[in-house]
């Protein structure tokens, strides 16, 4: 892994050009802890196509 400043820098750039709308992040769903493993399988299996959110506690966001 680079240094921390390299990460700080590439991670920068990247939400640079999202905040300019030029990149998306395409989210599938928003899943529950308890539903971890069938979204896993999902990924695994190549049928999911976006991003899955993984909420840990719905009460922190």
């Amino acid at each position: 892994m680079a240094d921390g400043a390299t990460v700080q820098r590439r991670a920068n750039a990247v939400f640079a050009v999202m905040l300019e709308g030029a990149l998306t992040v395409d989210i599938e769903g928003h899943y529950s802890l308890a539903t971890v493993q069938q979204v896993h399988a999902r990924i695994e299996a190549r049928q999911q196509i976006g991003k899955a959110v993984l909420w840990i506690d719905r009460n922190l966001h």
